[in-house]
């Protein structure tokens, strides 16, 4: 809290006056933080803009959102990454701009899948948000099917050792990796086909975009933002939380029908390219453009007084 108001005070003297501060906010302890930006950037004139994040902020904001949303009014914008998460905004009264937030796929290696094998790939946090449980749920219905299958999970979390502990008593195909780095994990996105995601709340989950852009195919929950990344049957499917036969039945169709892996696979990394910078920097810009006027103006009117 004293850091943000020391670098907001810093930032609003001399020559060198920033134009705007831009708050990366979440659902947790950070909003804090975000809050006091907005606050203190009032208070030196500097405008604010709030990247909000966070898929359970209709939650959130049931138990917060009076505390939040007057002082999210008070910024000079609240960039929200779809209209999932502008819709519970506008119940609120914050206005909102929908600008998805930006992907960096440089590090990620691109590969049409010609036909798609039954390596699937979930990469998340062991939490039961995340809903490891519904992975291995799915996985042993495609395993019915297909002997063959097989699920590599990466990430950590408290849920990790009950997973592991089910896998080994049941004998799963499934393999544990810890997080890591993206030249790793670029190999992995290479040699798995199908992205196995189980979240039951999410807003634009780059891990999915990622998958995407390397032309996996996802697989994964219709919560949140999703439907507003991609439409369901175009460069992937979304099932409901919680229904694993469904999205086995979504990764045997994928397996079963080569034409349909194909154009699925070409379609996805042209998903992730709409959130890549080239696409959104014009956005961008014109968001700052206003800001820095807004500052100018702002500064304007204290040099008059």
């Amino acid at each position: 809290g004293l850091d943000i108001i020391r670098t907001s005070l810093r930032e609003s003297r001399g020559p060198q006056r920033a134009d705007a501060i831009v708050a990366q906010v979440f659902n947790n302890w950070n909003m804090v933080g975000g809050l006091l930006s907005v606050l203190c950037g009032r208070a030196v004139a500097i405008p604010v803009i709030v990247l909000y994040h966070g898929g359970n902020a209709e939650r959130f904001l049931s138990r917060w959102g009076r505390v939040v949303a007057p002082v999210f009014r008070q910024a000079f914008s609240v960039q929200v990454a779809s209209e999932y998460i502008g819709g519970i905004l506008r119940r609120w009264a914050v206005p909102y701009e929908v600008v998805p937030h930006v992907l960096d796929a440089s590090w990620v290696r691109q590969r049409v899948r010609e036909r798609a094998a039954p390596r699937i790939l979930w990469v998340r946090a062991f939490h039961e948000v995340y809903d490891p449980f519904m992975a291995l749920d799915v996985l042993r219905h495609v395993l019915a099917r297909r002997p063959d299958a097989s699920l590599t999970m990466v990430g950590r979390g408290g849920l990790r050792e009950a997973v592991e502990r089910v896998v080994r008593q049941e004998g799963l195909p499934v393999r544990f990796l810890d997080v890591m780095p993206r030249p790793k994990l670029a190999e992995q996105l290479d040699t798995h086909d199908i992205f196995l995601h189980t979240n039951r709340v999410d807003n634009q989950p780059l891990s999915v975009l990622e998958a995407m852009a390397a032309g996996m195919i996802p697989v994964t929950t219709r919560v949140g933002g999703l439907p507003y990344v991609f439409e369901d049957g175009q460069a992937g499917f979304q099932v409901p939380w919680g229904d694993a036969r469904a999205a086995a039945d979504r990764i045997l169709t994928i397996l079963e029908d080569s034409a349909l892996a194909r154009r699925m696979s070409k379609a996805a990394p042209l998903v992730a390219a709409r959130h890549e910078w080239p696409a959104l920097r014009e956005r961008w810009m014109d968001l700052l453009e206003r800001a820095a006027g807004r500052s100018r103006n702002l500064r304007a009117r204290l040099e008059v007084r």
